[in-house]
């Protein structure tokens, strides 16, 4: 493959070595360059080596082109050709619109559709919308230093297994159209897979019902719905089951979500637990 030398993009400014692995290339549609120190990807469709520049949901940041010249790849090289991917703890980058202040400490920086080498502090619409870091430190209106996510290789499951949120309830206390759980964050980016009551104090009394559904943020969870009946909290154990998760269950790492009550004709007793069933993002 020819060479040709090249000014690098970023700059590493701490560095893992023994987090430095070769990647086979994913097919190429035509002849690309691929400089160094720029973005590099994985897809996780078939582990192979991508550049990473947002423009793919399932392309995740893999770290940096661990290379001192700019690689002139075509179609032949892919799949055979293999480049050296490094993961530095952090590295200094160019947000995009500029405008940087201290105040942006902390706050998540993102990829930018077709840019392998920039980054904003805004989310896009489409295309690989996770943080794929958080800024670090600020070294000017138009660079900073970022502390990376990368693409983590799960345990078990798409994200490195399930976990599961238990919420009490007195259904006694539930009059109306109200929260039952108000911004409850977990605390990482992940996606709600299951929402079940289970009665611990079984409801005696006929007749009564009430309706629960779940919402990330202020946004209902197409589906989730569970509709309790008096029949449907006894007895002591019984577990019900939310209707099919079918969309708009995603969350990010600073999201909540809420356990909403309606349709209410108030128990008179009985008392269960909310569990929610939450899957971990493969990149926390």
């Amino acid at each position: 493959m020819p060479l040709a030398t090249a000014k690098p993009q970023s700059e590493i400014l701490a560095h893992n070595p023994a987090d430095t692995n070769y990647r086979k290339l994913d097919t190429l549609a035509a002849a690309t360059k691929f400089y160094p120190l720029c973005f590099a990807g994985i897809d996780t469709s078939n582990g192979l080596a991508k550049k990473f520049d947002g423009s793919s949901a399932t392309v995740w940041l893999d770290g940096v082109w661990d290379m001192d010249n700019v690689a002139n790849l075509d179609a032949a090289d892919a799949g055979v050709e293999q480049l050296r991917v490094s993961k530095p703890f952090g590295f200094r980058v160019a947000v995009a619109a500029g405008g940087v202040a201290a105040t942006d400490v902390n706050k998540p920086v993102y990829a930018i559709s077709g840019n392998d080498y920039q980054v904003s502090l805004t989310p896009p619409a489409t295309g690989f919308t996770e943080a794929i870091g958080y800024v670090e430190d600020v070294i000017s209106a138009t660079d900073v230093l970022i502390k990376p996510r990368y693409k983590k290789q799960p345990a078990q499951g798409a994200g490195g297994g399930r976990m599961s949120f238990a919420f009490p309830v007195n259904l006694a206390s539930v009059t109306g159209t109200q929260d039952v759980v108000t911004n409850f964050t977990p605390g990482f980016a992940g996606k709600v897979v299951g929402f079940s009551y289970v009665a611990n104090v079984p409801a005696t009394t006929a007749s009564k019902l009430a309706t629960f559904n779940l919402e990330v943020n202020t946004t209902d969870l197409t589906g989730g719905v569970i509709a309790l009946t008096t029949a449907l909290a006894t007895p002591m154990g019984k577990t019900t089951n939310s209707t099919a998760i079918t969309a708009g269950n995603a969350f990010g790492a600073s999201d909540s979500f809420s356990i909403e009550a309606s349709s209410v004709t108030a128990f008179a007793e009985g008392s269960g637990t909310f569990v929610v069933v939450v899957e971990p993002a493969a990149n926390n």
